[in-house]
């Protein structure tokens, strides 16, 4: 029996994939590298660990990855900070179905668990969640299980109780 569901964040709660694939490719651009689209989907929900040596691999050891994705994460809030936040349709009409019928909801998402309260506060859905668990709680980032296991135990549910529901391989 089904008792909980477990969200990735970007791109499935919030229209935000679009946002972080642009700005992928504008923050390389501005170290002079050029992110094939192929690879900048490649670290979709990615932690550092793999999306490092990746980029690295696909652009070369001089890519400066960290320089790249802090200069991602500034023009990721500026956008939102400019144009805001939606919620992907239909979810919230999920959300509110979950509600309910008592079925337990948590985020697990690769973003640091204050900017997914923000966001999620910004997207006016933040009080649906029962948990929400971010990239900075767990030793080993998606595409390790490990978020997924720490949302399970936040609900006080077994993995088997559950669904995940992502819309990267790596999270997947």
């Amino acid at each position: 029996m089904i008792r909980g569901l477990i969200f990735d964040m970007d791109g499935v709660l919030l229209d935000t994939e679009k946002i972080y694939f642009q700005c992928w490719q504008e923050s390389a651009a501005e170290l002079g590298f050029s992110i094939p689209p192929e690879a900048a989907l490649a670290v979709r929900s990615c932690c550092q660990k793999f999306a490092e040596p990746f980029l690295k691999h696909i652009l070369g050891e001089k890519f400066d990855y960290v320089t790249a994705r802090d200069r991602r994460r500034e023009l990721v809030s500026t956008y939102i900070a400019n144009n805001g936040i939606k919620p992907k349709p239909g979810v919230m009409k999920l959300l509110r179905y979950c509600n309910e019928h008592k079925i337990s909801v948590a985020v697990a998402t690769a973003t640091s668990k204050r900017l997914a309260l923000e966001r999620l506060q910004l997207a006016g859905m933040h009080e649906l969640f029962t948990n929400i668990v971010g990239g900075d709680e767990v030793k080993c980032g998606k595409p390790a299980p490990d978020i997924y296991r720490i949302a399970t135990k936040a609900l006080m549910l077994y993995p088997e109780e559950c669904i995940a529901v992502e819309d990267s391989p790596n999270g997947i």
